[in-house]
């Protein structure tokens, strides 16, 4: 945690320097390192092949930086509305924010959710 321009200075930093691990600023206030081998698109593997579960029967919702690998590794990426822009673009669509129910009006438009949830 720092100034903005702090983290953005330590982000160049770490990237530079060509480390094993990945940078993801979740505000602009915040730096998260982790593994690289670390994420949620890994984690959401481990999952898939544990209960025998195709790529192209899942789906994922996000609305930050680190959530972009699950978003491309995931059948179906959904970004949040109030994901930053760069996360809406590494998502297959786009639903409501957190605050407008987007889970739920994604799962409807999707044919998951039945509409008198």
């Amino acid at each position: 945690m720092g100034e903005p321009a702090a983290i953005d200075q330590l982000q160049a930093v770490l990237l530079e320097a060509n480390l094993d691990a990945a940078f993801y600023k979740s505000k602009p206030t915040y730096l998260e390192i982790m593994a690289e081998n670390v994420s949620k698109a890994s984690a959401m593997r481990k999952i898939m092949e544990r209960y025998h579960i195709a790529q192209e029967n899942t789906l994922a919702f996000g609305d930050n930086f680190n959530d972009v690998p699950m978003l491309r590794f995931a059948g179906i990426g959904i970004a949040m509305g109030n994901a930053p822009e760069q996360v809406k673009g590494a998502a297959d669509f786009v639903t409501l924010s957190n605050d407008q129910d987007g889970i739920k009006a994604a799962l409807e438009r999707l044919s998951v959710l039945p509409t008198n949830y």
